[in-house]
């Protein structure tokens, strides 16, 4: 079973023409569907609408001074925009102290790096005294004669 069986191929997608019924003659002829409060009566305009009625709270409490929100606002974005500056300055301050520090850092660096290139000299300084002084205990001693020349 078609879920719309009397439609047929000549109807689809077309739109069926609006028609309204009027009863009576002029602008407070009553439509079909409209409701009788919402007739236009003669008397009125057709091309200004009725302005809307404006919210009167009934409670002092939800009265808002617009001036006073955007003032308290822009104080807080002034305060907030103080801040951020702070935190910058703050900032500038830790890289310049991080620069200081690495610089420091870069000279110690290159002390140890020179103490270290000094030790092993002294080292291999030492390491041949060594090897001298085993040379000499390895060797007889010079006898008394040996001092003795014609």
């Amino acid at each position: 079973m078609s879920y719309f069986p009397q439609t047929t191929r000549a109807t689809i997608g077309r739109r069926a023409p609006q028609t309204q019924r009027r009863y009576g003659n002029g602008p407070e002829s009553m439509s079909l569907n409209s409701h009788p409060s919402k007739r236009i009566p003669s008397t009125m305009s057709t091309t200004s609408a009725p302005e809307p009625e404006q919210y009167q709270p009934q409670d002092d409490r939800f009265d808002i001074d617009m001036s006073s929100v955007m003032a308290t606002e822009g104080e807080m974005h002034r305060q907030l925009m103080a801040k951020v500056d702070r935190m910058g300055e703050k900032i500038d301050l830790a890289r310049q102290q991080a620069s200081k520090n690495e610089q420091s850092l870069q000279s110690i660096m290159q002390e140890i790096h020179s103490f270290v290139a000094s030790s092993k000299h002294l080292i291999e300084e030492v390491n041949n005294l060594v090897s001298m002084a085993q040379v000499v205990e390895e060797q007889e001693p010079p006898s008394i004669e040996s001092f003795n020349m014609p």
